[in-house]
């Protein structure tokens, strides 16, 4: 579940009573140790041609366990004279896909809402925790802050992580664009190997990068900002 201060619950939920949409309605999961999902959501009215087809506009629904996360959808997939469920900010491993019957009833569009630029890269990389205990010497090119050029040896782990200069020899190449979107755990060395973005100059260097950077689950925000 996020950590909020209980001050950002109310506004995170702040209904403007002149905006004339529907009023939010909120539902819990309990599974057998306690509540483990919750759901904000509101129902719009749609009785075209006479029939219901109500719009039901998800705010926010989230869970900790795999019986909340199959029962809040459950429960909001269910709703009487409903024809169309929408959910927005939605994480980029929500499991609903894998819950219907028919996947090909989502529609997901995916959209970019966060844009990394990486000011310090060996401060970034040390800071971080990583999957897998692993080493990996970057290449870096920053034609705007040089600072953040030249050779770094990655030492990373679950426990932490140091990251120095060094002379040993390259094994990735990379722009500080990629390896800002790489950073937050989800794109993939390998893919941008194989799109010709980044150079491997030692064989395995990105499969080996991938193992350590891979973050799950996939970190994402409930709520703009």
């Amino acid at each position: 579940m996020p950590a909020r201060p209980g001050v950002v619950w109310p506004l995170r939920f702040h209904e403007d009573e002149g905006s004339g949409d529907p009023p939010l309605v909120y539902a819990l999961h309990e599974g057998g140790a306690g509540p483990d999902g919750y759901a904000a959501y509101r129902v719009r009215p749609d009785w075209g041609e006479g029939i219901a087809r109500h719009v039901v506009e998800v705010e926010e629904l989230l869970a900790t366990t795999p019986e909340g996360w199959a029962g809040i959808w459950r429960f909001a997939l269910d709703l009487d004279l409903v024809g169309t469920v929408r959910a927005w900010l939605r994480p980029p491993d929500d499991p609903l896909s894998r819950l219907l019957a028919d996947p090909r009833r989502a529609d997901v569009r995916v959209r970019d809402g966060v844009w990394l630029r990486l000011v310090e890269v060996r401060a970034a990389l040390a800071g971080r925790r990583y999957g897998v205990e692993g080493e990996v010497v970057f290449e870096v090119r920053d034609p705007m802050l040089p600072w953040n050029e030249g050779r770094l040896r990655l030492e990373g782990a679950p426990e932490g992580a140091a990251c120095s200069r060094t002379r040993a020899a390259p094994e990735l190449v990379v722009d500080v664009e990629h390896l800002a979107a790489a950073f937050l755990g989800d794109a993939s060395f390998g893919a941008m190997l194989r799109a010709g973005e980044i150079e491997e100059d030692r064989p395995g260097a990105a499969a080996r990068a991938d193992r350590m950077f891979l973050h799950r689950p996939a970190l994402w925000s409930p709520a703009e900002f």
